[in-house]
């Protein structure tokens, strides 16, 4: 006999409402968990956005710059920095010497933070600018894998060192770049970040020894390579002169340079088969001094003076010249007409002779005959860079003292006078000026020169 159930019957039990109310409510929650997750992660996603791109904003590095450069905190300023190439080193120096650099120029400073700036806003970071090229904002690795970060890139320089003797040493900022194998060699050295470095040239061969040492400083290049130079001496002469400007001559042969730019001449052999001497161009002739042989003269100074020559024909014409100024000065009565002459007391006496002939009704003609100069007592000195210089001298002139009413007077033949005339010379007028004159018995010297 089989079983078969019967459909209309069953064994569950039949479900509460309560029961399934709790189910429906259980169900709300979960929707609404899922909501509140949801909106969790999108405001959690939102500040991470938002947090991120505070943190890595360009313009904190801006800012941070900016900070470092005013406290002037080189080690800040250092880590903001990173070399351009991984052989160039940034150290705490490194930006030391830049904050130094922008507060000595702070209007670099004002250019560079406006470009930062600029950049910071366009993010077109990666173009160097052509005034300040030592520095661009660049991006740089990313930050949470989705975020730029931005860096100060340090732009790498080279130098070229020119270096005139085979056989130096060169070291800079303490490495070693080799020794020279010819004159006239360059030895190239970096990479650097942008800063002051301390060259040292040390020189051993023929000419002897000798070590120099100098400063290159990279800020004031806008290139990234810059040329410096060496010039070896060897076994060379320091020269001076009481005339800088005066051109050194080698053998008869012009340097080119003037005594202030050379300041040692070398290489030089002592044998005595090199002469040294000097020229100096003053404004009314030439100067030279004497050629000196080289030998074991460490050091040689040229004393050089104008030359005689030169010094007579100025004052000779200036005395001239004035000779018929002061015929034309007494005629009129009228110390305008000497143009010649830089001296009051002069003036002065020359006043007095008029206003005698003035109280006496009389008036005064003349004409020139001749000058006589004693070239013997040529006498000229300089001082603080003025040239002065003095000469006897005797004045033959015709004169005629008349009454100023009837015309009539004594006529003066080859009236004689002597003097001693004193001058200097004016750069700025270019012109020989009377600024003394004394009265003298007569000449003594052999050697007469005659002017008519």
């Amino acid at each position: 006999m089989s079983f078969h159930p019967d459909p209309t019957k069953t064994n569950h039990k039949p479900v509460p409402p309560v029961t399934r109310a709790k189910a429906s409510t259980q169900k709300s929650k979960g929707k609404q968990l899922a909501s509140l997750l949801i909106i969790w992660l999108v405001v959690a996603g939102s500040v991470f956005v938002w947090y991120g791109k505070k943190q890595t904003d360009p313009m904190n590095q801006v800012e941070a710059f900016e900070e470092a450069a005013a406290q002037k905190d080189g080690k800040a300023m250092a880590a903001l920095l990173t070399p351009a190439v991984k052989e160039m080193k940034i150290t705490d120096d490194t930006g030391q010497q830049l904050v130094d650099y922008l507060n000595e120029n702070p209007d670099v400073k004002e250019e560079m933070v406006k470009l930062f700036k600029e950049q910071a806003v366009t993010k077109r970071t990666a173009d160097i600018p052509e005034e300040h090229p030592q520095l661009i904002l660049k991006k740089g690795e990313k930050k949470w894998f989705f975020f730029d970060t931005y860096q100060y890139e340090v732009q790498p320089y080279y130098a070229n060192i020119h270096v005139n003797f085979k056989g130096t040493a060169i070291t800079l900022d303490g490495k070693s770049y080799g020794t020279t194998k010819e004159d006239e060699a360059v030895i190239k050295a970096g990479p650097f970040a942008p800063g002051a470095y301390m060259l040292v040239a040390d020189y051993k061969g023929e000419y002897g020894k000798e070590k120099t040492e100098m400063t290159i400083d990279f800020y004031e290049s806008l290139s990234a390579e810059a040329s410096f130079y060496v010039e070896m001496t060897g076994n060379g002469v320091a020269v001076t002169s009481n005339r800088p400007e005066a051109i050194l001559y080698v053998n008869g042969e012009s340097t080119g340079k003037t005594i202030r730019e050379m300041r040692k001449y070398g290489p030089v052999k002592r044998d005595g088969s090199v002469k040294l001497s000097a020229v100096y161009d003053y404004p009314f002739g030439s100067g030279n001094a004497e050629p000196v042989q080289v030998k074991d003269q460490e050091k040689i100074h040229f004393d050089i003076h104008p030359d005689r020559q030169d010094v007579y024909e100025g004052l000779r014409k200036t005395i001239v010249d004035h000779t018929y100024e002061w015929i034309q000065a007494f005629e009129n009565q009228d110390t305008s007409y000497l143009t010649h002459v830089q001296d009051d007391d002069y003036f002065a006496r020359q006043r007095g002779y008029y206003n005698e002939l003035s109280s006496e009704g009389k008036q005064w003609t003349g004409s020139f005959n001749y000058l006589r100069f004693d070239l013997d007592s040529l006498v000229i000195s300089e001082e603080n860079g003025i040239t002065y210089a003095s000469v006897d001298a005797e004045v033959n002139i015709t004169g005629r003292a008349y009454s100023a009413s009837s015309y009539e007077g004594d006529y003066i033949d080859d009236s004689s006078d002597f003097w001693t005339y004193g001058l200097k010379y004016d750069e700025t007028a270019e012109n020989w000026y009377i600024v003394n004159t004394t009265k003298i018995d007569g000449l003594s010297g052999s050697n007469i020169e005659t002017t008519r």
